[in-house]
């Protein structure tokens, strides 16, 4: 039996995970973080402030071969529940006045703490996920994970930010 309640904790798990990875960084954790509906998080309040840390779910499939996805589903006949997330990070970026462009040095800015986070966030999730001891306790025993490409966005709103696809391979049998 799939408790489905534990893509939500897993979703919260990810979320606490890339928080402490971003906390161990000079930009730190963004005070706005949560688990958001939807693919894609509306971008708010990211400017003043830390900016906003993000986790929603993309898509949930059957496999019986993690992270293969299943082409005949057959009731309750697959080892794993896969879920995919993605994880956002948003920062401020600076925007020039007018005509002008902002100044290189504030853009040089902008761009290392960018660089930061993906370093930050990936390392947090990773290192959470492979310490099977306490994210087995919240995922179950013998679950399966893997990182996607960490890619930038392009300036939104005044924004900037980042995204890291993490699919997890959830147990369908709680206690196995």
């Amino acid at each position: 039996m799939i408790d489905y309640e534990r893509v939500y904790r897993v979703a919260q798990l990810l979320l606490d995970c890339a928080c402490h990875g971003l906390s161990q960084t000079s930009s730190g954790c963004p005070s706005r973080r949560c688990v958001v509906p939807g693919a894609e998080p509306e971008v708010i309040n990211c400017c003043p402030g830390a900016g906003q840390l993000t986790v929603h779910l993309v898509r949930v499939y059957p496999s019986t071969s993690f992270p293969v996805p299943d082409t005949e589903r057959q009731a309750c006949d697959f080892p794993y529940l896969v879920a995919v997330y993605e994880t956002q990070v948003w920062r401020c970026a600076p925007v020039g006045a007018g005509t002008q462009a902002p100044p290189c040095t504030a853009l040089n800015a902008a761009a290392f703490t960018t660089m930061v986070d993906v370093v930050g966030v990936s390392s947090g999730i990773a290192c959470c996920l492979a310490d099977t001891d306490s994210a087995s306790a919240v995922i179950g025993v013998g679950y399966r994970w893997a990182l996607g490409d960490h890619e930038t966005t392009e300036v939104r709103g005044g924004c900037v930010g980042t995204t890291l696809q993490i699919t997890v391979g959830i147990p369908r049998c709680w206690e196995c």
